[in-house]
């Protein structure tokens, strides 16, 4: 509950008037975090009328299904991975980096004891970032469509293709800075690929 205050009070900050809004845990100080998402619940929210701990359970399905389909599409597209195998990945990937204690879990039923089975909530299952109120969830369908226009980038000509990649680029490390670096790993990959001119077959 606490987490969801702490956002809320983030999204709030922007209706007192603030450029910068404050630490919500430590008075006078400037945030160190990345709030550039809290605006967008804040619109979110001003075009609805609704506050931000509804906004972002609505914003949290949409940024799901949005994953979802770009995971499809980078397993189906990037991978070369037939339809069955494809949803088989994503599906994978929303367990996390635990499939073995989250099929263990799923399969027991056991509501009490999932810490025994699943380990740390704070990578696995991954499908649990989308239940809170964070970035995480715009952060990833941002890396997962960086991803799939690099793929595609390399397989075809992709008109526009800087600016795309710059726009989603630019996005990620405003939303979620911590996965800046690995949207800089896939976009270099990209351009190195690019420039040795070797041809992404699978």
């Amino acid at each position: 509950a606490w987490h969801a205050l702490w956002h809320s009070d983030i999204v709030y900050a922007f209706t007192r008037h603030t450029i910068a809004p404050e630490e919500p845990e430590l008075a006078g100080l400037t945030l160190a975090y990345g709030w550039i998402g809290h605006v967008y619940w804040g619109v979110v929210g001003w075009a609805t009328n609704l506050p931000p701990t509804i906004t972002y359970a609505i914003s949290n399905l949409i940024w799901l299904l949005i994953a979802f389909v770009l995971a499809y599409e980078l397993a189906k597209r990037g991978l070369g991975l037939q339809n069955s195998a494809a949803l088989l990945g994503v599906g994978l990937m929303f367990l996390g980096t635990n499939v073995i204690g989250a099929g263990a879990w799923l399969w027991v039923g056991d509501t009490y004891h999932w810490r025994n089975y699943l380990g740390d909530i704070r990578y696995t299952p991954f499908l649990s970032k989308y239940l809170g109120f964070e970035t995480m969830p715009f952060a990833f369908a941002l890396v997962l469509g960086l991803a799939l226009v690099c793929v595609v980038a390399l397989r075809t000509k992709v008109r526009w293709l800087p600016v795309i990649a710059t726009a989603l680029l630019t996005a990620l490390g405003l939303i979620y800075p911590v996965l800046f670096p690995i949207g800089c790993l896939l976009a270099g990959g990209m351009l190195g690929l690019m420039v040795i001119k070797l041809p992404l077959e699978l």
